[in-house]
């Protein structure tokens, strides 16, 4: 909340001036350069959500820049180039496909209900989310830009981790708040936690064995952003991590590199009982600046809440309001079965129910309640071309699309804000490319011509 509840970067606009300045002529410089370098900082400036920052210096959109510079971009390397190919398999056109048709339902079965501002709304949504699937699946061409683009991942991620270590710091020792949830750039802790999450799956990608200063890097970065899902006290985000470590385990292992997790958890060991004082008297701090009581109450001494956190008992994950919001969700559905109740109108069918003025927190059934029974066949049809990818992917890199779905699937079951989230299009246009990329069955779809002698 770094321009919310916290201000840091609201108190201190020279700093966020000077940034938005830097971020505005980045892409110009980009264009003439070769482009890894665009490509990169469209990566950052999606994991990170840098537009946050622009917006507050310009009150303009700086994904539209950006997406002005790319298509620049590609027009000079087709003209370079003489050809303008997209280059993708055909499992990645039935996955796309299918996923434009719940697209395609979800706006067209809320016409039935229509809400014109939240319509209007998802469409803009849509828009730069589909822009984002086609442009990172056309450049991703090779395993050294896949490359690239991992490395840009990774570093969105450290900065979106830093942005909430800062917000974190301000709001406790500039503004005295405590009882906070991080969530730096993202605004959102849920979507940070998964954001952060997200990132940490992806850094696995290795196209090639990584050099050991690499590998100490990708290490440092991981621990930077289970940290920051730490700080965010977001149940989802916790599972998330906890199901991206396990899977990790589970893989190292399978691939006879079990020094990887024994040095890992011997590491942990040694660090806890080197610096059990300090991990003790931390614990005791952190309960006080952030929310952690509503997952793991403190029993180690009195924390004295200051003014601005919030109180109350710890609840679940899995708690009666969020059960109710379930349940209310599939009475909507069922009750609405042709044609759903339409994009933003969910809430207040939802309170009417209940009288919690929430939306579903669950992906399948926010759709379901948006759109009746063609959403579910068009989900079932997404589901069905996700399972054939997955098995018809190259065995070197099915266990990173299995872990990708892992992560989303877990966010799915907690949000129901999928598709609105650039983050997800662009995990799904990173696998796609990867899968094309690996793939010994490519389509070729464009233009080409051979150049002049």
């Amino acid at each position: 909340m770094l321009t919310g509840e916290y201000d840091l970067l609201a108190d201190n606009m020279t700093v966020t001036n000077i940034l938005a300045a830097l971020l505005l002529i980045l892409p110009i410089i980009f264009i003439f350069l070769n482009k890894k370098w665009l490509i990169g900082l469209y990566t950052v400036s999606i994991v990170a959500n840098l537009p946050l920052v622009f917006y507050m210096s310009f009150k303009f959109s700086y994904e539209l820049i950006i997406a002005l510079a790319l298509i620049i971009k590609i027009a000079i390397d087709a003209y370079k180039e003489k050809s303008l190919l997209y280059i993708t398999t055909r499992e990645n056109i039935y996955l796309i496909g299918s996923l434009l048709i719940v697209v395609i339902v979800n706006l067209l079965t809320s016409l039935f209900n229509f809400n014109r501002d939240q319509f209007l709304l998802r469409v803009m949504i849509y828009a730069v989310n589909i822009f984002i699937l086609f442009i990172f699946t056309y450049f991703a061409k090779t395993r050294d830009l896949l490359g690239v683009i991992k490395n840009a991942v990774v570093l969105g991620g450290a900065l979106l981790a830093v942005s909430a270590v800062a917000e974190m710091v301000y709001g406790h020792y500039v503004l005295d708040v405590a009882n906070m949830r991080p969530a730096g750039l993202l605004l959102d802790p849920n979507v940070c936690a998964f954001a952060l999450n997200a990132t940490l799956a992806i850094s696995l990608y290795n196209p090639r064995k990584p050099t050991i200063t690499r590998a100490f890097f990708l290490i440092a970065f991981r621990v930077l952003i289970v940290f920051g899902v730490f700080l965010t006290v977001s149940r989802s985000g916790y599972i998330g991590s906890a199901v991206i470590l396990v899977f990790m385990l589970f893989y190292y292992s399978r691939k006879g590199e079990n020094w990887v997790a024994a040095a890992a958890v011997t590491a942990f060991i040694l660090i806890y009982f080197i610096f059990y004082n300090t991990a003790v008297k931390f614990w005791g701090t952190i309960h006080g600046i952030i929310d952690l009581d509503r997952i793991f109450p403190y029993t180690g001494g009195p924390v004295i809440p200051t003014e601005g956190g919030p109180t109350g008992t710890p609840s679940s994950i899995f708690s009666g309001e969020r059960i109710a919001l379930a349940l209310a969700a599939l009475r909507i559905f069922f009750r609405n079965l042709f044609s759903g109740v339409g994009i933003g109108n969910v809430l207040p069918e939802i309170a009417a129910y209940t009288g919690v003025g929430l939306e579903s927190h669950n992906f399948v059934l926010q759709l379901l309640a948006e759109s009746g029974v063609l959403m579910l066949a068009a989900l079932l049809l997404l589901g069905y071309f996700i399972i054939r990818l997955l098995l018809n992917a190259s065995p070197r890199i099915r266990w990173f699309f299995a872990l990708i779905l892992l992560v989303v699937a877990v966010e799915a079951l907690f949000n129901h804000n999928l598709l609105n989230l650039n983050l997800v299009w662009f995990a799904l246009a990173f696998v796609l490319a990867v899968n094309a990329t690996y793939s010994k069955r490519k389509i070729d779809i464009g233009i080409s011509r051979g150049r002049r002698r």
